[in-house]
């Protein structure tokens, strides 16, 4: 399963002067959508013996300290690919599906619906398709796992139940599931579980192949203005709420 290390945007904060976010010192987290998939993936894993689950993550700051959060909820090893170059959705892609060839065959990959930095939902469905694997987007329910299948309710306009064919990735949305808290003893122990570092090298991948065809070039907040609208007396409140409801954000 895929595992992104994000920066925690609860503490992200604006510059008022660029409009930029400040990145700067932010702190970093196991991405929120992901650990909807590694929950789904541990459960599926108490009920059929002799499944494992292996996680693979590109690029981070602290990529092995990262993975050990889904490690302690129930995951049995991890492969990282430190990187320290740019990548776009491509490259990203094309990093995890060399690692997921030289480490399975797996029947399925789990992955978050999207990432909470980029938000673009691509990296997934190009490394299915890398991979030979079908692909099924924005998962709400795991109906059932059969030999060789996997039932599935997709998030749309009006849910869809699909069966689809090993092998299989699957992205998930936060509906799938409440993620578990490890316990101290199970934080403790996923030190203690391997993780394995490739290099683009081991990998049989060149920066050259990594090469970006899509830049970033801005990436800046809406130009927001302050009204400083003042409110006093006794109905204040009331006043308060009246203006919100003019605005249309109540």
């Amino acid at each position: 399963m895929f595992v992104k290390e994000v920066p925690d945007v609860a503490q992200l904060r604006i510059d008022p002067g660029s409009r930029e976010p400040k990145l700067e010192g932010l702190p970093t987290k196991v991405n929120d959508f992901d650990k909807n998939a590694v929950e789904e993936a541990v459960r599926l894993k108490e009920k059929a013996s002799g499944s494992t689950i292996t996680v693979f993550s590109v690029k981070g700051k602290k990529l092995k300290e990262t993975v050990k959060e889904p490690l302690a909820m129930g995951a049995d090893s991890a492969v990282v690919v430190p990187f320290d170059g740019a990548l776009d959705g491509r490259g990203t892609a094309t990093i995890l599906a060399k690692a997921v060839e030289k480490h399975g065959p797996f029947d399925v990959v789990f992955a978050g619906e999207v990432s909470l930095d980029v938000n673009a939902g691509e990296v997934t469905a190009r490394a299915a398709a890398l991979l030979g694997m079908e692909f099924v987007w924005n998962a709400k329910e795991v109906k059932a796992v059969d030999d060789g299948s996997i039932t599935l309710v997709r998030d749309a306009d009006e849910d869809e139940e699909v069966k689809v064919p090993f092998p299989v990735l699957v992205t998930m949305n936060d509906e799938m599931n409440n993620p578990r808290l490890p316990a101290l003893m199970q934080i403790l122990a996923a030190g203690k579980k391997p993780i394995t570092e490739e290099s683009l090298d081991s990998l049989g991948l060149s920066v050259d192949d990594l090469k970006p065809v899509a830049t970033l070039l801005s990436n800046k907040a809406p130009k927001t203005e302050r009204k400083h609208v003042i409110f006093s007396g006794e109905d204040r409140e009331e006043k308060l709420v009246e203006a919100l409801k003019q605005e249309g954000i109540i």
